[in-house]
């Protein structure tokens, strides 16, 4: 049995390219994030809305800039931040129940979904038009 598996790999190896395959000369087309196309190609469908963003810490484009700072400087109406395991800001330790608070930084409400509540209330999501 065990011969058989050796046997397997070396066939394998032995299939194996010796190089990798170049990539083209061309570049190959950026990869663009749901929220960059959201606010370049596609704004108008919340400009003006109620906005409620699920997120954590790591919700940051390639510059390490939050989503919340990219809504709020393209004018979106940011009203509610919404955070699961970690909490919003990663301060919460794996397992830990994630309190409903307020951010320090923007003064927003952040509603835990994290610990006694995993979704947010009807009342949370009566306020506002959009959820991303």
């Amino acid at each position: 049995m065990i011969q058989m598996a050796l046997l397997l790999l070396v066939a394998t190896i032995g299939l194996a390219p010796s190089r990798p395959a170049a990539f083209p000369p061309s570049r190959p087309p950026a990869l663009r994030l749901g929220l960059e196309v959201l606010l370049s190609d596609s704004f108008h469908l919340i400009r003006g809305k109620r906005l409620g963003l699920v997120a954590n810490h790591g919700a940051i484009d390639q510059h390490g800039v939050h989503d919340v700072e990219r809504l709020r400087t393209a004018g979106a109406t940011l009203v509610a931040l919404m955070s699961p395991e970690h909490g919003f800001r990663g301060s919460a330790e794996p397992g830990e129940e994630v309190a409903t608070t307020v951010d320090s930084a923007t003064g927003l409400p952040i509603y835990s979904l994290y610990g006694k509540t995993l979704a947010p209330s009807a009342e949370v999501l009566g306020g506002l038009d959009v959820v991303l």
